[in-house]
């Protein structure tokens, strides 16, 4: 059981497999602080519909799972809400 370290693409600190996640099926891997700053800035800016991968040579919609395992459960709910709420006025 080997332990491997990266470097996440936003800060250049050092992670491990237990303090990083992948953004989406990109296999982009990213620290849990830097992708929660990432998606909470997306969603304080409603930018809801599509969350892009944060690497910026990246289009990979970020995965619903990556929204639950990053934000508490009242911010959770808060982008849920507001998904719902830009699908409607389309």
């Amino acid at each position: 059981n080997q332990t491997i370290f990266e470097d996440c693409s936003l800060c250049w600190e050092s992670m491990s497999g237990n303090n990083s996640l992948l953004a989406a099926d990109c296999d982009h891997r990213f620290c849990l602080q830097c992708l929660r700053s990432y998606i909470q800035n997306e969603i304080s800016e409603a930018n809801v519909l599509l969350i892009e991968c944060p690497d910026r040579n990246c289009k990979e919609e970020i995965v619903e799972e990556v929204f639950e395992e990053v934000l508490n459960a009242e911010d959770f709910a808060r982008y849920q809400q507001m998904i719902f709420l830009a699908e409607v006025r389309q």
